[in-house]
């Protein structure tokens, strides 16, 4: 079975059959990927469509291998994902950590991204979210920040995507300080990744990924469970005290926060509530903050926020959402704050709103011991940002009914 190979996003589409059609379609789909519809030569036009006819012109033969920025949203992935499908019968789906993987010489004990305003670090097995550092100040720092949490010796694969500007600079600067402390590092680019990607798909047949993204509008968001097909990163805390380890940044679709650096992510998409990144600490499993967010329309206000989450609560059980404050703070920001009882534990939400994005940050402890939890909630709260106005770029958008 013909097998095409495609590397999407994070600045430009590339795949092994070249096509001027696509070159046209694919500025507009790349710049639309968080929405429903963009503005083509004045007129409004379906997302989905520029990317099925950009795949229409991509594509040759019965099934396709998309490789995906790992960074990227559930959501981001779905779009070009089901729009492959309606052109071709099967589609496998990888992020670029896995396919870098596979295109590196020796396997890698870290895979180091560089995109347009940030740096993500992922370590095989990737099913993890990656660890990210900002380019938002000057390179040296950034390419410091990457070898100290490379940690040591290792074998490194930095991924150099073709259109993000300064990256061939920055992975000088990255394989250098890697170099210095014994690292082997490997420098890759699309077009190596592309062969390493046609290689792999031609030796086996394509398959459904093993977890598909859900889709579809969901209810309005009640904190305390990620909407299905929503990104959102957790922490999870076992001391009041602030991290004795290094902190480090964690993004996970729109949002950025703070978090120490040694505490372990996962994704849950199955139990109770809806899928949502949980980052757990070995010492304190009933300590937590978990971090939702949602995209909003612009110039919603937090009194709207608080109306929306008032409304929403009204859908549960009474006496699961109180202590509601919708003109509260957290730490120095304006937020809408409530309590969350659950179970043994309560968690205490602050709702934020930062460029695009609502911004729920829940912390979790035991019932009566929120001060185990507090200093580090501070500091995420204090440090939750959207990631598209950090980086100055488009960041992915989550689709929710969370915040």
């Amino acid at each position: 079975m013909p097998v095409t190979a495609v590397v999407v996003g994070p600045c430009r589409v590339r795949a092994s059959r070249d096509s001027a059609a696509a070159g046209e379609l694919v500025p507009a789909a790349l710049d639309g990927i968080d929405d429903d519809f963009v503005v083509l030569e004045e007129q409004p036009v379906a997302v989905g469509g520029l990317w099925r006819d950009a795949f229409g012109a991509l594509l040759d033969g019965d099934a396709a291998a998309l490789i995906c920025p790992s960074w990227w949203s559930d959501r981001r992935i779905a779009t070009v994902a089901d729009a492959a499908r309606a052109v071709v019968a099967r589609v496998e789906v990888s992020r670029r950590s896995a396919a870098l993987v596979s295109a590196a010489a020796r396997p890698p004990a870290v895979v180091v991204e560089i995109a347009d305003g940030l740096v993500a670090l992922s370590r095989p097995p990737v099913d993890r979210p990656a660890r990210v550092v900002s380019r938002e100040g000057n390179p040296p720092e950034a390419a410091d920040e990457v070898a100290r949490l490379a940690g040591g010796p290792a074998s490194v694969v930095i991924d150099r995507a073709e259109g993000v500007g300064g990256a061939p600079e920055l992975g000088a600067l990255i394989a250098d300080r890697l170099q210095a402390i014994g690292a082997t590092v490997t420098v890759v680019d699309d077009g190596r990744l592309l062969r390493a990607a046609q290689i792999s798909a031609a030796d086996e047949p394509p398959c459904e990924p093993a977890v598909r993204p859900r889709r579809g509008r969901l209810r309005p968001w009640v904190a305390g469970a990620a909407a299905a097909g929503v990104t959102v990163a957790g922490i999870v805390m076992g001391s009041g005290r602030p991290p004795a380890t290094p902190p480090t940044l964690l993004a996970e679709g729109r949002v950025v926060v703070e978090v120490p650096a040694t505490w372990t992510a996962r994704r849950i998409t199955a139990g109770p509530g809806s899928a949502r990144v949980e980052v757990t600490s070995p010492t304190d499993p009933q300590a937590a903050v978990h971090v939702t967010q949602s995209l909003v329309p612009g110039g919603e206000t937090l009194q709207q926020t608080a109306e929306t989450l008032r409304q929403a609560m009204l859908d549960e059980p009474p006496g699961v959402f109180v202590d509601f404050d919708p003109a509260g703070r957290g730490g120095d920001r304006q937020a809408v704050t409530y309590r969350e009882v659950r179970g043994e534990h309560d968690i205490r939400w602050t709702v934020l709103l930062d460029g695009q994005v609502r911004i729920g940050i829940g912390c979790q402890s035991g019932r009566g011991a929120e001060e185990t939890v507090r200093a580090v909630c501070e500091r995420a709260i204090t440090s939750a940002r959207d990631l598209g106005e950090i980086a100055g770029t488009v960041a992915p958008q989550p689709q929710s009914n969370n915040t």
